[in-house]
């Protein structure tokens, strides 16, 4: 499975933490697409959702059929630093 990072506008108006667990669950809730975690920055109104699925397609099918309104949905790769320590 690939990952993919869905951009997902979160309001000041409403409560932002709830839309995003709500979002969160829905999505969790698709057989084409695993949840990873979410990451919500409250001062820029924005929620990136770190998903796994077979592509960019299934994503957008997921969050359509869960009517979680994406602004964007981009391949992703994850670094840790852990990947760059030497060993002592």
């Amino acid at each position: 499975m690939t990952r993919f990072v869905v951009e997902v506008y979160t309001s000041r108006g409403s409560d932002p933490a709830a839309r995003v667990r709500s979002d969160a669950e829905t999505l969790a809730r698709s057989s084409s697409l695993r949840h990873v975690r979410a990451i919500l920055l409250p001062a820029d109104e924005t929620c990136f959702h770190v998903v796994e699925a077979a592509s960019a397609d299934d994503v957008a099918a997921a969050a359509d059929e869960a009517r979680v309104a994406v602004d964007r949905i981009a391949e992703a790769v994850e670094v840790s630093c852990t990947d760059f320590k030497e060993e002592r």
